[in-house]
């Protein structure tokens, strides 16, 4: 029997947070993807409907917004999940999501708001979308 992901995930980087709440079931997971990124020192935020596969540890997730969607694959971890995210450089990033709760998300959030502006000599940006 598949177990499936940690019910809600939780990652960041210097610049955005990402909360990602699932249900698998049967190796298939559905949920959603929240981000929240600074740029030009204001946080702007997205949804984005979430589904995919769970075979073994093998994670396969397409991220659905509006404008289009994103498919992401990753490995499951013990209770950690890394996504190999295409970024717009055309370079592929790891991005690490580990359990966490909402509380956890809305902290890094904060903390992003009264950091303020990200620093460009930071890494770029790891984006879902």
């Amino acid at each position: 029997m598949v177990a499936g992901l940690p019910h809600t995930l939780v990652g960041s980087d210097y610049n955005s947070v990402s909360l990602l709440v699932t249900q698998t079931q049967n190796g298939t997971i559905t949920g959603t993807l929240d981000e929240t990124e600074v740029k030009y020192n204001s946080p702007e935020h997205q949804r984005a409907v979430v589904t995919g596969t769970l075979k073994g540890s093998k994670v396969t997730l397409t991220v659905k917004l509006t404008l289009g969607s994103t498919v992401i694959d990753g490995t499951l971890d013990g209770d950690a999940l890394t996504l190999q995210v295409p970024q717009s450089n055309g370079q592929i990033e790891d991005y690490v999501l580990k359990p966490g709760s909402v509380d956890d998300y809305n902290q890094r959030v904060a903390g992003l708001e009264s950091d303020g502006s990200p620093s460009p000599t930071s890494q770029p940006s790891q984006k879902f979308y």
